[in-house]
């Protein structure tokens, strides 16, 4: 399953590594523990919004939890 990432300005990312912009998140890069943690975050409707800095810190902040 992959989950698609909406590009808001893709004309301001053309300088930056693509790899960090990706149109596509393979879920099998996470653990499903990381999964289940994201999504009761509801941090995969804010994934969808483009918003993946703040979904990757967030995803830190949960695995610092979970300790």
């Amino acid at each position: 399953m992959k989950v698609r990432v909406k590009k808001k300005r893709d004309e301001d990312d053309q300088g930056r590594d693509r790899e960090k912009k990706g149109e596509t998140i393979p879920m099998w890069e996470t653990s499903a523990s990381d999964r289940r943690c994201v999504e009761s975050q509801g941090l995969m409707e804010r994934r969808e919004e483009g918003e993946r800095s703040r979904k990757e810190e967030e995803i830190t902040l949960c695995e610092g939890a979970r300790g």
